[in-house]
């Protein structure tokens, strides 16, 4: 049992993504911690972002705090390359949260899997989130729109970027919201699983991501569980 059953649940970045991801990636990841001022600036940076309230940044800056009084934080904690025996599969966005979740295999494992790689794509936010965000305005929805100034109260239209819980949008828009994640027939694509911007705002701090909106960023990503061979 030289290689084992790998099976891991986050951020998963597929496609080609070397339109994510600079050219040099690699060396990058090799430098495996994260400095003080990286996590100084990733804290300056979430702080002081004048669209957090509306991005669904709750507990992200309490996160970026914490990082930044732990004594070691390593960047494999938040991405990691996916290899399946040696191919290189696809990269992995989590944090520390997600990346204990993962498991390996066990006896009986080893012998019903039969060297696949696999990826289930989940289309759902992650617990414990459990927003969407916006990657489309939306601005046609009468019962969505009268809850809408609850949470933003400085304006009632729909806005690239904001988050709000699924819970909220299912309320108003029954299983609508389903559709606006994951169209069909070439239908626009609404919203997009939440996804911990503290992610986002490290991979620009080390700069292994073009530059690119948060939006950009996240709806390059699918949470997803992966099984692979290594």
């Amino acid at each position: 049992m030289s290689n084992r059953i790998h099976k891991d649940i986050g951020y998963f970045l597929m496609r080609d993504f070397h339109e994510v991801l600079v050219d040099g990636y690699d060396q990058i990841l090799s430098q495996n911690i994260l400095t003080k001022e990286v996590l100084e600036n990733v804290y300056n940076a979430i702080h002081n972002d004048k669209n957090k309230n509306r991005n669904g940044y709750l507990f992200v800056e309490y996160e970026a705090r914490m990082l930044l009084s732990s004594e070691s934080v390593l960047l494999s904690d938040f991405i990691y390359p996916v290899y399946h025996f040696d191919e290189l599969k696809g990269i992995m966005f989590t944090t520390p949260y997600f990346k204990n979740k993962g498991r390996d295999d066990d006896y009986i494992d080893y012998y019903e899997n039969h060297h696949d790689f696999k990826i289930k794509m989940l289309g759902v936010p992650l617990y414990p989130d459990s927003s969407y965000v916006f990657v489309k305005p939306l601005d046609k929805n009468e019962k969505l729109s009268q809850v809408y100034p609850h949470f933003y109260p400085d304006r009632k239209t729909i806005q690239v970027g904001d988050a709000i819980g699924r819970d909220t949008i299912s309320a108003c828009c029954g299983l609508k919201y389903k559709e606006w994640s994951a169209p069909k027939n070439d239908e626009p694509k609404y919203i997009h699983p939440y996804i911990n911007p503290l992610i986002y705002h490290i991979m620009r701090e080390i700069k292994i991501i073009k530059e690119m909106s948060y939006v950009e960023f996240i709806t390059a990503l699918e949470p997803a569980i992966i099984t692979y061979w290594k």
